[in-house]
């Protein structure tokens, strides 16, 4: 498991890389950073389902069964990531950075481990 968690961060750091990338453009273009970050996670959500179904699990589920369990997982962590985020702004008073650090944090966990046991 702890190779397969190895994998699943480096995978999780690509699909992060691009969400940040997406996130900041936006920001600086003032969109919400809400909303911005949702665009980021769909973008980086693709880059994961595809280093993960080719590398950290090396999985020989067809696409369609494997897209029919990822997609759920990914609506279910767009809005983990938006309830984070929002919640760690508006409640706790985080700015963004720290913030969206936590929702990233959040989403890596709940990620791996339905990863691991029904996706893949």
């Amino acid at each position: 498991m702890f190779h397969q968690l190895k994998k699943f961060a480096g995978g999780g750091l690509a699909g992060t890389i691009c969400h940040y990338l997406i996130l900041w453009g936006m920001v600086g273009r003032h969109v919400d950073p809400v909303i911005a970050s949702g665009c980021g996670v769909v973008a980086g959500a693709a880059v994961v389902y595809l280093t993960n179904y080719y590398v950290t699990f090396s999985s020989a589920r067809p696409h369609v069964d494997a897209l029919k369990r990822f997609l759920p997982m990914a609506v279910a962590g767009f809005f983990l990531n938006g309830w984070i985020l929002s919640g760690a702004m508006s409640h706790l008073s985080f700015p963004l950075v720290p913030a969206q650090l936590c929702a990233t944090a959040g989403q890596f966990l709940f990620g791996f481990f339905i990863s691991r046991l029904w996706v893949y």
